[in-house]
């Protein structure tokens, strides 16, 4: 290139380092009286000046993404970081013990003893009242059932039959041994219906961001836990539930020898009395306890 083939203007854009070619016009700017600059160059080790805009999508939608990401896996939120990729430090022994989650979750005690219905239909029998609601029930339907009806001698015998009619056919309509029988037969309905309302619940915490996949599964892993501690302790309350049974049977046969001792003094002054309601008080623990066992078998 000779010094006369140079004009000023192509020498401004040398300076400037836009594109000698002179079909590379300056790039217009809608609203701008001046036409900016080019951003291709001749200049040494300068091809072209470009900006990255598809690693810039790409860029901002794999943060985007990776986010979104932990925010399932893991939802722990740091203000000057965004979700971390690291689990919060959480302790489920609590929450899988609470009562109220337990219950929501009809794993209770009374749920898996059946003192509480487990399927719709069980949850809706006005029939199925607790164990203790049962023979408390049972009881003084009984003492009142037996002073009106019968004569003072034989109040003891009427009282235990009554009693052990109610156990053998008579408890939510069946009697307790043949109940106990056929809801061992749905164990599997039980089952289903527990883990389904409890899946539905974890499902729906983790889509709607109350808990993280990380935290569901340690969640679970806690609850099978714990779970397990209360099956594990099944036998020895087993052993002592029929041991408090048979001391409850025990003191009720006692009462009946007292029965027979009894003197017209002693009558005069209420010692059939007590000693029925004493009997009644325990019957009623022998049967809730006897109740209690099989529901445990």
């Amino acid at each position: 290139m000779t010094a006369s083939e140079v004009t000023l203007e192509s020498l401004d854009r040398a300076e400037a380092f836009e594109n000698a070619d002179e079909l590379a016009k300056p790039e217009d700017f809608p609203g701008q009286r001046h036409s900016k600059k080019s951003r291709r160059f001749f200049t040494f080790g300068i091809k072209q000046v470009a900006y990255p805009e598809e690693e810039i999508r790409e860029y901002i939608t794999y943060g985007f993404a990776r986010q979104s990401l932990l925010q399932l896996r893991y939802n722990q939120w740091l203000e000057d970081g965004g979700y971390a990729d690291t689990p919060a430090t959480k302790d489920f022994q609590e929450f899988v013990k609470s009562d109220a989650n337990l219950n929501r979750w009809r794993l209770t005690d009374e749920h898996l003893f059946l003192a509480k219905g487990i399927l719709a239909d069980e949850a809706r029998n006005a029939k199925w009242l607790t164990p203790q609601a049962e023979w408390l029930s049972a009881k003084e339907t009984y003492l009142d059932h037996v002073r009106q009806t019968a004569q003072p001698e034989r109040w003891m015998g009427e009282l235990t039959k009554l009693f052990d009619l109610r156990f053998r056919e008579q408890y939510r309509g069946q009697g307790v041994e043949n109940f106990f029988a056929a809801k061992r037969n749905s164990r599997g309905d039980h089952v289903r219906e527990i883990k389904n309302g409890l899946e539905a619940e974890l499902f729906n915490d983790w889509i709607n961001g109350a808990r993280s996949l990380n935290e569901t599964g340690r969640l679970i892993q806690t609850l099978r836990q714990s779970l397990q501690t209360r099956v594990d302790a099944l036998a020895p309350k087993s052993t002592r539930l029929r041991e408090q049974a048979e001391a409850a049977l025990r003191r009720a046969g006692e009462n009946d020898k007292e029965w027979v001792k009894v003197g017209a003094l002693s009558e005069f002054f209420g010692k059939r009395r007590r000693l029925l309601e004493a009997k009644a008080q325990n019957l009623q623990l022998n049967y809730l306890i006897k109740t209690q066992n099989l529901a445990l078998s």
